[in-house]
């Protein structure tokens, strides 16, 4: 299941200056498990959203620039959606 794209808007000192965009998609082991996370759809975009911006405050800069740690955010957005 495919969850809406999110797009996050990274502010700089002199506004946005990066935008990041980022689809996610669920991997559901049977229909129980696809029913349960189409209710909670919503929630779970809350979760990943927060996820994210958690992701981009705590990035580190690099030539003026936010790295993300992509493997830490990937496994936080596993714990958000468990």
């Amino acid at each position: 299941m495919q969850i809406d794209p999110i797009i996050l808007p990274i502010i700089g000192h002199s506004g946005a200056t990066q935008t990041l965009s980022v689809v996610i998609t669920l991997e559901l082991y049977n229909v129980n498990d696809a029913e349960k996370a189409t209710e909670l759809k919503p929630r779970l975009g809350d979760a990943f959203l927060t996820t994210l911006y958690g992701s981009v405050a705590e990035a580190r800069m690099v030539n003026g620039q936010p790295m993300i740690n992509i493997i830490r955010t990937k496994q936080d957005l596993k714990d958000a959606s468990a």
